[in-house]
């Protein structure tokens, strides 16, 4: 079953019923605030499941569980009684909303059923009408809802000064939401009642808008808080830890595996946070034991995973091949803007279908706004790309003056076109275009299956010898560092063409930019010319 609120947990708590928590979001339209964010991650830690994603409901299914919810109720108790004794005042009147609010104050029974008289203000709905069936003190049942309904707060506002005249109570104990406000500015400013507010365990981090509203206008005597983070925040606060530690086993964090599960005909694997090389490794070995009994369908669920780098696009491209060779289909959940941005530079997007229904992921972390650049697990050098823009304007500038003449010279060498072009895979698979001076006889063959050693090892001319020797050639790549495509120092880029046969090796080379030094080191044969057949496989022979 699924739920999204306190106060439905702690009602399948005591039935015994396995639920998951799926926490209501203000980013969905879903609630006022993020404060059932906060909840989840309390509870959480208490063994309470928790449905983030689409994943995370798929894995609950797979093996529910009833779990309990742990609080010290005791020590709350002891602090309200160390706040105002029954002996020296004899009427109570509990102030609450329904839901969790509601909850919370039936478990500070121990404190409140000592005073002489008992009277209740509340919502009315089945559950609050049959517990206080019985009651000996009056119940008076409010108006809601109350969230931003001036029309209700008014009522509310009425309805307050006729019961605390009647009633004329002594204290007043409040465990929010938005019906208290009335009642217990009234009643500290008009009817000099004692006032306290119990803010509800699940705010961790920030006040709720009632007690955010009595405390600016000094609306509670006493305000107990059950947050250290709270308690720091607010140090005249009565801090009290209800919350019972309870060591949880993270279902997230595995032993070293990639966490996943078979359900119907497909199976279901997590991506972990970080896809990167050692993860890669443990998820296509997860995957390749697939073959005994293949799936109809793979989802990876990339709800967990906030960042990747080139090794992890290869990954990604691996885990296609061995899907199509399983003859499954695979598709992706719950993956965030930002990552989706780098799998689009990249163009794997195009691969891959990524399940748009998936994407509501509820967390702390707002995917609109995290830039590709944090998403991706690699360095940042702002220094660096200085120097390179600063060398690329000064490079462009000589281009201005020698690309007429070297233009000349090429044409009037050999027949051909006077430029060289080459789609090539630069930082994180993203493609771009490389421009050089063509330096061989004939034009090097602009197919998808050209390489950069086929350029290499076909005949240069009189002029293109020239071009070579002094880098001359080379020129038109200031244009790439200005686009900040390549930059001064770095390897060479390898073709677009040869990316689906990269290794998870050469992937996480693509994690900085390529750079022109690396053209010129291949120009010089300054690298094992096994690196090079290595990125070539159209010149890889039999032996």
């Amino acid at each position: 079953m699924l739920i999204v609120g306190e106060g439905t947990a702690l009602l399948l708590e005591s039935l015994g019923k396995p639920y998951v928590l799926v926490p209501r979001t203000h980013r969905y339209g879903e609630h006022v605030d993020d404060h059932q964010l906060e909840m989840a991650d309390a509870m959480e830690r208490q063994g309470i499941e928790i449905a983030r994603s689409p994943g995370d409901l798929v894995r609950f299914l797979s093996a529910p569980k009833a779990p309990k919810i742990a609080a010290d109720d005791e020590a709350l108790c002891q602090a309200l009684s160390a706040c105002c004794a029954h002996s020296t005042h004899k009427k109570m009147m509990l102030v609450c909303s329904s839901g969790g609010h509601y909850k919370a104050m039936m478990r500070l029974a121990a404190f409140w059923q000592k005073f002489q008289s008992v009277s209740w203000v509340t919502f009315r709905n089945p559950t609050a009408e049959a517990d206080l069936r019985d009651c000996s003190g009056q119940v008076h049942w409010a108006y809601s809802p109350t969230n931003r309904n001036i029309p209700n707060l008014i009522r509310n506002l009425l309805l307050a000064f006729k019961v605390l005249r009647d009633d004329r109570p002594d204290v007043i104990l409040s465990t929010g939401a938005g019906v208290a406000v009335p009642f217990l500015l009234l009643a500290r400013y008009v009817y000099g009642s004692q006032v306290i507010f119990v803010e509800s365990k699940t705010r961790l981090k920030r006040l709720s808008l009632s007690a955010k509203i009595l405390k600016a206008l000094s609306g509670f005597d006493e305000l107990i808080v059950q947050s250290r983070e709270l308690a720091d925040l607010y140090p005249e606060a009565t801090f009290v830890d209800s919350h019972v530690p309870m060591e949880v086993i993270d279902p997230r964090q595995g032993d070293g595996e990639i966490n996943s599960l078979s359900f119907r005909d497909s199976v279901l694997i997590r991506t972990p946070p970080c896809l990167g090389a050692r993860e890669s490794h443990l998820m296509l070995a997860r995957l390749n034991s697939l073959e005994e009994n293949p799936p109809s369908r793979i989802v990876l669920d990339m709800s967990e995973t906030r960042s990747i780098d080139g090794a992890g696009l290869g990954t990604l491209v691996d885990s296609l091949k061995i899907a199509k060779s399983l003859k499954s289909k695979i598709v992706l959940w719950s993956v965030r803007p930002d990552i989706q941005a780098i799998l689009a530079t990249a163009r794997l997007d195009r691969l891959f279908k990524i399940e748009e229904s998936t994407q509501t992921i509820r967390t702390y972390v707002k995917p609109e706004t995290q830039s590709p650049e944090k998403a991706a697990s690699v360095r940042h050098q702002p220094i660096q790309r200085a120097i390179d823009f600063i060398a690329a304007l000064l490079g462009m500038l000589g281009l201005v003056f020698l690309a007429l003449p070297i233009a000349l010279a090429i044409k009037l060498d050999s027949p051909g076109s006077v430029l060289y072009s080459q789609m090539r895979c630069g930082r994180l698979g993203k493609p771009f275009r490389v421009w050089k001076f063509r330096t061989t006889l004939m034009p090097p063959a602009n197919s998808p299956h050209s390489s950069e050693l086929t350029r290499l090892l076909a005949p240069k001319s009189r002029v293109g010898r020239f071009l070579d020797k002094t880098n001359l050639d080379k020129l038109p790549l200031f244009w790439n560092i200005l686009m900040n495509d390549m930059s001064l120092v770095g390897s060479c880029a390898p073709p677009m063409s040869e990316v689906g046969s990269f290794s998870l090796q050469q992937w996480s080379k693509l994690d900085a930019k390529p750079g022109m030094s690396g053209e010129w080191a291949v120009s010089r044969g300054m690298i094992e010319f096994e690196d090079v057949v290595e990125l070539d496989p159209q010149l890889q022979g039999d032996g």
